[in-house]
């Protein structure tokens, strides 16, 4: 006689209901904000009932095991500690969601799973969430380990265009007239004139610069080595901070207090923000924005590959993402070439 043990299963029931309705409708599939409302109605007509299955205990689980395994390449392959220690989460999360062989897993499954992390989350989270998986699932097909990739049936949700806006000549000045503190300065010059990563940025030390050039070699994505530059604006922003501040610290932003240790990427968000609060600009800082504001002002003066170089962008489909096309920049060109 088998043992069975009895769970209540209302959660695990709505789920499997929203993955079928997307089977019979696949309009339903990139449309989260209707799955989810299909999701709230299903919800509201188990809460009166408590739906149980029989499910057997020898079935076990050796997700965390082949994900040990996929991290592990992935380190090798010179993926960087803070996307592992992300990609690591995101596959906790799965491995605790599942109670079952991995091989076992199929594009339903997949969907069910995109419906539970799918809630109350935008549509670029969720697709976020989801390159982990499907990354770790194309690596166990690549490896043998599983026949079919259940991923490659299940769609990405459809996001929303949305216009990435720059920073204005005006809010950089405003900014630039604000600021008092020189570290403060230094990090905001340095961030607009570089283009550089939050992750690259924390990794500088005082040694890789070459001021007569002005530029120094970062690591980026992949562990890839690109050059980046400066202007002398920003040289002599970083010349002051680096003559007035203390401690020995061989990177080159780091705390005001002791032991005056490197400045790690949480400490910088958090001054980017203070830098807002202090400079009311009219505009959400964040890190990224100064990069956006670079790549933007670079593709006017620059080829589109040169400016893929200094970004340290793998395809030039990325870079593209910067570049915006007004009315007044097409007739000043069309005007140009007549």
């Amino acid at each position: 006689m088998n043992n069975y043990e009895y769970k209540n299963c209302n959660d695990e029931l709505s789920i499997i209901l929203i993955g079928r309705l997307t089977v019979e409708l696949p309009e339903l599939e990139v449309n989260l904000q209707k799955q989810l409302s299909i999701k709230r109605v299903i919800d509201e007509v188990l809460y009166k009932y408590e739906v149980t299955t029989k499910e057997t205990s020898l079935v076990a689980s050796d997700i965390s095991q082949k994900a040990g395994l996929y991290l592990a390449c992935k380190k090798l392959e010179g993926v960087s500690e803070n996307t592992i220690y992300n990609y690591r989460l995101e596959l906790q999360h799965f491995n605790d969601f599942f109670n079952k062989p991995v091989s076992t897993i199929n594009s339903m499954d997949i969907r069910m799973y995109m419906a539970n992390i799918g809630n109350g989350v935008q549509e670029n989270t969720l697709n976020t969430k989801m390159v982990p998986i499907r990354d770790f699932f194309q690596w166990l097909q690549n490896e043998e380990q599983i026949i079919s990739n259940p991923t490659k049936k299940v769609k990405s949700v459809k996001e929303p265009i949305r216009e990435r806006d720059p920073l204005t000549d005006s809010q950089v000045e405003i900014i630039r007239e604000g600021l008092i503190d020189i570290r403060d300065k230094s990090i905001f010059e340095f961030l607009l004139a570089t283009g550089c990563r939050l992750s690259e940025l924390t990794n500088i030390k005082i040694s890789d610069i070459d001021w007569n050039r002005m530029s120094l070699l970062v690591i980026g994505k992949g562990n890839k080595q690109r050059r980046i530059y400066f202007n002398d604006r920003t040289k002599i922003v970083l010349e002051k901070y680096l003559s007035n501040r203390l401690g020995q610290c061989e990177h080159l932003f780091c705390s005001c207090k002791r032991p005056y240790s490197k400045l790690k990427q949480r400490a910088i968000q958090l001054i980017v923000k203070n830098i807002e609060d202090k400079t009311n600009p009219g505009r959400n800082l964040h890190p990224h924005i100064f990069r956006h504001t670079f790549a933007t002002k670079a593709l006017k003066y620059m080829p589109l590959e040169s400016v893929q170089a200094l970004l340290g962008h793998s395809q030039i489909s990325t870079t593209l993402i910067y570049a915006k096309t007004n009315e007044a920049s097409t007739e000043f060109m069309y005007r140009k070439i007549g």
